[in-house]
């Protein structure tokens, strides 16, 4: 993060991306949790097996790299879109028609190269049928059940979906943007039966929008995947990660899960107090956690600097304020200096407790130490100033210490001595081989390289901007306006 080149810059934003555990997480990977009615995450050797699912005509299926390579973990189904096909995976989940939610959310990656039926024949009809609900009523004909999602029906490659309703209407719309075109592309449906309103997501962008007819039928405990009830119009192409969710997603819920983005962000002083519209649109986003700086005074600068260090500390209890007031639960984080020994560790662990108000420090969720700053007294110094802040900060809540293996040899000469505290490591370790890593994908929370006594983390910075690097790749991107930084990071901190 390099705080100390940031001082009343420009708005420093980290993004930590809520990890399930130490796996790998990346843009556009469905995370299950609470709100999960149907999960099917499409892996080999057997694609229904997490929600028993039977596949009929098996020797249809193989399993293929997914889009980011890994090896079987996609199902390739090779059937030709026709009524002919004799094709489907029928699943018997209970939660879907369990929900007390008539609105759901449905999701799922697709890469299709070939046109149903070769794109000829129609006549009769033809089609991929990606996802099938069943109702309970209903004659289960067209549109006439819970919902159906095909694409290129009548031989094209436009996705469309619809769902009918217990008076007879049916409600829906056909996007006019193919998908078959050989690449992976990410489809969201949004069934807001509280608004009557269907909404596609192609991508992660808002592609279309159609009406939903009134109170829709009740779903059967029938599912069918990659191919229609009947066996008919079953895909040719792959499929990953197919889920619903119990209510509607807002553009801020795909736009967070479509880009890996997490619901945690860290602010410096720089932001200034948060404006009541900034903070609607963290919460549209998904945004739940909000670690701001916890600025020391000055003394011994000029007296400018010593405005602009004051000035920081009434920000940053604006921001405490502010973001606590609103909901957002709050955490800390504390630049230590170690170029002399005054002010000691103890002291300025003391200086950025006193940054927070007083009636919110029973609630901040830790306090993390970022040991960045160079050259140092000595390093002998500097492992008493470390010491002598998670002392401090121990005593009221949980120390965390934020830094990587370059600063911390420099600054420590490689200690092990605060091996016990938990590591949050700085976006100079996401070199990737001898390439910077550069926001394409997320790293894992691997243990970190050799250094201080650590086999573990809990969380990695991996999106480091705005800046540009030698190798000419740019890092840096922006969320409201803002720049940002991205974090692997685990939950349980918060």
């Amino acid at each position: 993060m390099f705080r100390k080149r940031r001082l009343l810059s420009t708005f420093p934003v980290l993004i930590l991306v809520a990890a399930i555990g130490p796996a790998a997480a990346q843009p556009g990977t469905y995370r299950p949790n609470s709100n999960t009615l149907f999960y099917l995450p499409m892996d080999g050797p057997d694609a229904g097996a997490p929600e028993s699912c039977t596949i009929s005509n098996p020797s249809l299926v193989s399993y293929v790299p997914n889009r980011f390579g890994t090896p079987s973990a996609a199902t390739q189904v090779s059937a030709t879109g026709s009524y002919l096909d004799n094709f489907y995976i029928s699943c018997p989940d209970t939660q879907i028609a369990a929900s007390p939610s008539t609105s759901i959310t449905v999701g799922y990656w697709v890469q299709i190269t070939q046109f149903p039926n070769d794109g000829a024949g129609c006549t009769i009809g033809c089609g991929y049928r990606t996802f099938t609900i069943l109702a309970t009523t209903g004659d289960e004909g067209g549109c006439s059940k819970y919902l159906a999602m095909n694409i290129g029906s009548g031989g094209g490659g436009l996705p469309s979906a619809c769902q009918g309703s217990v008076d007879g209407e049916t409600g829906g719309f056909t996007s006019s943007t193919s998908v078959v075109d050989g690449n992976w592309h990410n489809l969201v449906w949004v069934f807001d039966n509280t608004n009557d309103i269907l909404t596609f997501y192609l991508d992660g962008v808002q592609n279309s929008t159609g009406p939903l007819p009134g109170q829709p039928y009740a779903p059967q405990n029938t599912q069918f995947v990659a191919g229609a009830e009947n066996g008919s119009f079953a895909l040719n192409g792959a499929l990953d990660d197919v889920w619903i969710e119990n209510h509607a997603w807002t553009q801020g819920e795909v736009t967070r899960y479509y880009a890996g983005l997490s619901n945690t962000i860290d602010v410096s002083e720089s932001a200034g107090k948060p404006k009541s519209a900034f903070m609607a649109d963290l919460r549209q986003a998904g945004v739940a956690n909000i670690i701001v700086k916890a600025p020391q005074p000055c003394p011994d600068a000029t007296p400018t600097q010593q405005e602009q260090c004051q000035a920081a500390i009434a920000v940053a209890g604006e921001q405490f304020n502010a973001f606590s007031a609103a909901g957002f639960q709050v955490a800390a984080y504390c630049y230590l200096h170690f170029q002399t020994t005054s002010p000691t560790g103890t002291q300025q662990a003391q200086n950025c407790l006193a940054a927070v108000p007083q009636s919110l420090l029973t609630s901040v969720r830790f306090m993390a130490l970022d040991v960045e700053e160079t050259p140092v007294a000595s390093q002998a110094d500097a492992i008493s100033i470390i010491s002598d802040a998670v002392a401090v900060v121990s005593a009221g809540m949980r120390a965390v210490v934020y830094t990587n293996s370059s600063f911390w040899s420099k600054i420590t000469g490689n200690t092990n001595l605060f091996m016990s505290y938990p590591l949050w490591t700085t976006g100079g370790e996401f070199q990737e081989g001898s390439q910077q890593y550069c926001g394409t994908g997320v790293p894992s929370l691997a243990p970190p390289p050799n250094f201080g006594g650590w086999t573990e983390r809990v969380g990695r910075q991996y999106y480091d901007g705005p800046y540009t690097t030698t190798s000419g790749c740019t890092a840096g991107a922006k969320l409201f306006g803002v720049s940002v930084d991205f974090d692997l990071f685990e939950p349980s901190l918060f």
